[in-house]
């Protein structure tokens, strides 16, 4: 099943879910990317309202400091990740050319 499959059967579970709220960073192609999704979101499982939440992270407010500077692994997405645990985001968008990654 696909990342959007699952999406669309989660939203149609006994429970009606009214409001989707999916967060991502403030940059131009995180957003393009929440709008893409919503779109097909739309698509295949019509009846949530999907809002895109744009968030600044710490890499977005400070573009001068070096990443290595930062006192944080996540400095891409820190900020998302706490707003989807305290349930004020049901889903997160993120580019994974901004994590790293480790080949084995």
């Amino acid at each position: 099943m696909t990342v959007l499959g699952a999406a669309a059967a989660a939203t149609t579970q006994a429970h009606a879910i009214d409001k989707v709220n999916i967060g991502t960073r403030k940059s131009q192609l995180a957003i393009a990317q929440v709008d893409s999704i919503i779109e097909q979101l739309k698509v295949v499982a019509p009846e949530p309202e999907y809002v895109s939440r744009v968030v600044s992270t710490m890499a977005d407010e400070n573009q001068v400091k070096a990443f290595s500077a930062f006192d944080s692994k996540s400095i891409w997405t820190e900020e998302l990740e706490q707003l989807l645990m305290a349930g004020k985001l049901d889903v997160v968008v993120h580019c994974l050319k901004g994590k790293l990654w480790r080949c084995l």
